[in-house]
């Protein structure tokens, strides 16, 4: 607790040198970033302070020097201690040219290969695009579809159930934001359940693809909690979920979907709508 209570002592001693304007030539009127060991880590203030990363190591090697002084019976001089910071700082400013003029040689003699690099990935990214763009509405509409057949022909052989169906709208728009459809198919049951599909829809804008996502919830006693997430990639979440990547339908994609789609429906249709709803397992 001593040794602490020094380190916080000497920690605003510091604070004090930087804010009483001992190194006003380096002062930002703007925050940054920190990228690097030589990248400014910015003490914010009436007036920003830019200081490096290694600036920081070197000054808490001076600082804890100054606790272990102090514990040994021995004292650092605030003046000491300002011109140590000082040094320090003029120090690690003194490289950064050199430094900067090695970053540049070595990224303009590796420029040819940067230009193939990024051409490919702007070809992969098309390709992915137009692939995207095709097959992700048609599994779409195969899951909304197979999630109607499912229920109808549950609907065969108990006529109390109930499916409300809404026209299916077009998935990928250019529109200037996604639309929600909150219920895009009700599949009511005789205990009281319900299941509710909506849709988000995807949006070209600028040559980029903002992903739909279908989204099944269980009501239940007045509540709604999702049960079915149908995205692009894997999220944690205590839902059933179910990632299309690129889109295509495949047939891995299909089985997955049916085993989704008979654990949802046994939740709702089985399940008394007095018990709390389960979470449900990720489909792999």
């Amino acid at each position: 607790m001593y040794k602490f209570t020094i380190k916080l002592i000497l920690t605003f001693l510091f604070v004090g040198l930087i804010s009483g304007g001992e190194f006003s030539a380096v002062a930002q009127s703007t925050q940054q970033e920190t990228h690097g060991a030589n990248s400014p880590a910015v003490y914010t203030r009436k007036g920003n302070i830019t200081i490096t990363i290694n600036e920081l190591k070197e000054i808490e090697k001076v600082v804890q020097e100054a606790i272990e002084s102090y514990e040994s019976g021995r004292d650092i001089e605030r003046s000491e201690l300002k011109k140590r910071i000082a040094e320090i700082h003029k120090t690690q400013l003194r490289v950064l040219p050199q430094e900067a003029d090695e970053w540049a040689e070595h990224f303009l003699s590796t420029l040819p290969l940067r230009k193939d690099k990024v051409i490919t990935e702007e070809n992969e990214e098309t390709i992915r695009f137009e692939k995207q763009r095709m097959n992700i509405p048609i599994l779409f509409e195969y899951s909304i579809k197979k999630f109607d057949e499912y229920i109808l022909a549950l609907k065969k052989h108990d006529k109390n159930i109930d499916l409300k169906q809404e026209q299916i709208p077009e998935i990928i728009t250019y529109a200037n934001s996604a639309q929600e459809y909150g219920s895009l198919r009700i599949a009511s049951f005789p205990n009281g359940t319900s299941l509710k599909v909506k849709l988000q829809t995807g949006v070209i804008r600028n040559g980029h693809l903002q992903h739909p996502a279908l989204v099944i919830n269980l009501m239940k006693n007045g509540e709604e909690q999702t049960v079915l997430i149908v995205m692009p990639i894997w999220l944690v979440g205590g839902y059933c979920q179910l990632e299309y990547g690129d889109g295509e339908l495949t047939d891995e994609f299909k089985k997955r979907l049916t085993r989704a789609y008979d654990m949802i429906i046994e939740e709702a249709y089985l399940r008394s709508s007095k018990a709390p709803v389960r979470p449900l397992r990720t489909v792999h």
